[in-house]
């Protein structure tokens, strides 16, 4: 059965060969550009950390004056050091992680010239709120960060840049002149976005060595963080430990509803402790923002972005509309085979189902060159100066999307012509000149 249409289409196309072109070209350039442009939105939006997203929250409340908030009705997103120590020290029980970002120039055995990296100071609650996995070794425990321990964690890629083939664990890296043992080193983990920290963008920069946090207040790193401060905080940023600055990041692991609304009441409570003595003055309007609505609020995806994607829809369209019309000139000037057709015995479903197969056969003719576009369009749009250019990369699945898609349009394309074919009188079409 499919021998016989096949053998039809591949003839139907050969004696068409300029106008099938046509619709080639169309349906490829509308569903390659529509693909590049969806993988790149999802690629922005997909779940940073599965199996935990739902799980993860960000304390929200607003330590500044009515007038600070009159200004800019959304409260800060990273909190000062005093309230991320009190509610880490002091909540009910739960998973709690306190980080900031930072660069340092450091050193390990594999060459002496010192190289710039990514810094993560991290409390020990850091690495199992988020489930991190360890290629070997370990991270440093509570009291480490009590005694401002000089270890460190590497990431694979750090571990390779720094030791190479050797085993770091246990060796010593420099960083900006102080010296570290190497207690671990992680194991497959990258979230995208980096959604627990965005004052990098979130996506073209990764963490690659891992440190106490006191330990970096006590040598005064550099820390790389947006800072939002209010009432004196801008005179006092010097101090990062006493200042009225938000730059620390918090999230906190509740697996439970339960959980969940313990933590809002001990929330709720600081505040008022704190409001009690001075340090806020707002009305008390505590949150927990779960991963999924912290990235929302961030705004990762660009009003740019939106523009593109609406664009890429408008384009598929207007590509599906013009194919349509060019399918439909063709099934006019083929009303005599048609007629001819029915005049011998077929049915009006069989003249559907041969120009939905034609249109199938070129739908996976255009994914071919569909793939090509995709491909193209995603090797252009890594290349271009935006946050997101990292994540950009092309893999079997948009690829596959590309030819699924460019079958679909096809067959859609072809789908009023084919009615239009079948609902023809063969009578007043077999003297058709």
């Amino acid at each position: 059965m499919i021998a016989p249409q096949l053998d039809w289409a591949v003839g139907t196309i050969r004696r068409n060969a300029r106008l099938m072109a046509g619709v080639v070209a169309l349906i490829a350039v509308g569903a390659g550009v529509a693909v590049s442009i969806l993988s790149v939105l999802g690629a922005i939006t997909q779940d940073p950390i599965p199996g935990r997203s739902d799980s993860l929250y960000s304390p929200r409340f607003d330590p500044r004056s009515e007038v600070e908030m009159s200004v800019d009705a959304s409260p800060p997103k990273l909190l000062s050091w005093i309230d991320a120590n009190n509610l880490a020290r002091g909540g009910p029980s739960g998973e709690v992680a306190l980080s900031a970002g930072g660069v340092g120039m450091v050193t390990g055995t594999r060459a002496q010239r010192a190289t710039k990296m990514n810094l993560r100071y991290a409390n020990a609650a850091f690495f199992g709120t988020f489930d991190v996995p360890f290629k070997a070794g370990s991270g440093w425990s509570s009291a480490d960060d009590t005694e401002r321990s000089r270890y460190v964690v590497l990431s694979s890629d750090a571990a390779a840049r720094l030791f190479g083939d050797k085993r770091p664990v246990g060796e010593r890296v420099v960083i900006n002149g102080t010296g570290f043992s190497v207690l671990g080193v992680v194991g497959k983990w990258d979230p995208t976005p980096r959604f627990y920290d965005l004052s990098k963008g979130g996506f073209n920069t990764k963490d690659e060595v891992f440190l106490p946090l006191s330990t970096a207040m006590q040598l005064k790193l550099p820390v790389v963080a947006d800072f939002n401060c209010w009432g004196a905080g801008w005179s006092q940023i010097a101090a990062l430990e006493t200042a009225s600055c938000g730059w620390l990041t918090m999230w906190v692991h509740l697996p439970d509803q339960s959980g969940k609304q313990a933590y809002l009441t001990f929330l709720r409570q600081y505040y008022s402790s704190q409001k009690e003595s001075g340090r806020f003055e707002l009305p008390a309007n505590v949150s927990l923002q779960g991963v999924e609505d912290y990235l929302d609020e961030a705004g990762l995806v660009t009003p740019e972005l939106k523009l593109q994607t609406y664009l890429a829809y408008g384009l598929l369209s207007v590509c599906l509309i013009n194919a349509a019309a060019l399918l439909l000139s063709l099934s006019l000037r083929r009303r005599r085979e048609f007629a001819l057709r029915r005049a011998l015995g077929a049915s009006q479903l069989d003249i559907v189902n041969q120009a939905l197969f034609e249109g199938a056969l070129v739908g996976l003719i255009a994914g071919v060159f569909a793939v090509l576009v995709s491909f193209t369009g995603l090797y252009l749009l890594a290349r271009l100066p935006t946050l997101y250019s990292s994540v950009i990369h092309g893999d079997p699945n948009t690829f596959v999307a590309a030819i699924v898609l460019s079958v679909v349009a096809s067959v859609t394309s072809s789908l009023f012509p084919a009615w239009a074919s079948a609902r023809a009188k063969p009578l007043n079409n077999l003297n058709v000149e």
